[in-house]
């Protein structure tokens, strides 16, 4: 009688830690790129098509301590650009900032700036001013104090499509 008992808390603990789990986001990199392109054809950019020119994703994973990763994307000067942001696989926890420095760099500048928990999942960034030969994208992912640093949080990830005109 006892170790039904036992066996069935045992099978209630157990169901109750899996219910619980960690979310797991769908990190398609195809779907989520093409749902950028989409923003490339529209209207109000005055009748002409950006040009797709490159994709970068990067897949999150959350530790104890804060961290960010910076990416550099090349770029030509005289070409208008359009940045799209997709965060629909990315987890709340994660600020994306575009820059025209890198971050060694104290005279920089923050040109655009998206939280993956912002209520639009799709964000675009046309810059105003001319930009030099790259930009500057800083993902910066907050600390997660119970996160177990050898078997890291999924935090999805987050895709950037360029598009230039």
């Amino acid at each position: 009688m006892i170790n039904k008992k036992i066996a069935a808390l045992f099978l209630l603990v157990s169901c109750a830690i899996l219910a619980k789990g960690q979310q797991t986001y769908d990190c398609n990199q195809n779907v989520l790129k093409d749902t950028c392109k989409f923003y490339f054809n529209l209207a109000e950019y005055g009748g002409e098509p950006y040009h797709f020119d490159c994709a970068n994703s990067l897949p999150v994973k959350f530790i104890r301590k804060e961290q960010v990763k910076e990416i550099q994307i090349p770029i030509f000067s005289g070409e208008k650009y359009l940045f799209v942001f997709n965060t629909y696989a990315l987890a709340p926890g994660v600020k994306i900032d575009v820059w025209d420095k890198p971050m060694e760099d104290s005279k920089r500048e923050n040109l655009f700036s998206v939280k993956s928990s912002d209520a639009a999942k799709i964000n675009r960034f046309i810059p105003k001013k001319k930009l030099r030969d790259r930009v500057y994208i800083d993902y910066t992912i907050d600390a997660h104090p119970n996160a177990n640093d050898n078997s890291p949080e999924d935090g999805g990830c987050g895709v950037i499509v360029v598009g230039f005109k």
